[in-house]
């Protein structure tokens, strides 16, 4: 059942930034592999932190509908990877940490394909979820045919090994999506075609 986001969401006024796409160039290779967090990241299956990262891409509007993230200050490629046959791309960005805007923060891209067999699978920190619901929020998610996925949400940075099980899992169909989401054109409002509420509680 589609249901329009508006009427599940928390309430609250996001800040009206700008956003922008990274550029689909390979950067160079990474001098090391990225390195291990510090904090224990704890896996999220909690709507809120979720419908707060939903309500935040809905206040963007019909014209900003998608997924979307400050540029990074840097990038390097972690890997290619064999998804099935097709080269995936793992590329690591860094940003400021003492950045004050609000914007989500490109932490690892994961992209190769053609066509309608392009995969472009994104892990961001959202910072603004993560003040409003109290939780170091980063989530896994990817936008095709028409629709933004999000297939997973961790309270802290994972190690990379764990972000690249759970992007295969997204790339070779295991991995289901909590949430599926889309704006049909000239609609008022975005709606939620899939929304996990099994996996996801309060």
């Amino acid at each position: 059942m589609v249901r329009p986001i508006s009427a599940a969401l928390l309430v609250w006024v996001a800040l009206t930034v700008p956003y922008q796409a990274l550029a689909d160039s390979a950067p160079k290779p990474c001098a090391e592999m990225p390195g291990t967090p510090s904090r224990k990241p704890k896996p999220l299956w909690k709507s809120v932190p979720l419908m707060s990262v939903l309500t935040k891409v809905e206040e963007r509007g019909e014209a900003g509908f998608r997924l979307a993230w400050s540029p990074p200050l840097s990038q390097c490629l972690v890997e290619t990877l064999d998804a099935g046959g097709m080269p995936i791309n793992a590329v690591h960005a860094t940003f400021l940490k003492d950045g004050k805007d609000l914007e989500d923060r490109l932490i690892y891209r994961f992209s190769g394909g053609e066509a309608d067999g392009a995969r472009d699978v994104v892990v961001l920190f959202d910072p603004l979820s993560s003040v409003l619901t109290k939780v170091h929020l980063f989530y896994v998610a990817e936008m095709r045919g028409g629709q933004i996925f999000y297939y997973a949400m961790f309270d802290g940075l994972p190690p990379y090994e764990t972000l690249k099980q759970t992007v295969a899992g997204v790339l070779s169909g295991e991995e289901k999506p909590l949430a599926v989401v889309h704006w049909q054109p000239g609609a008022k409002e975005g709606s939620i075609d899939v929304f996990d509420a099994d996996r996801l509680k309060r």
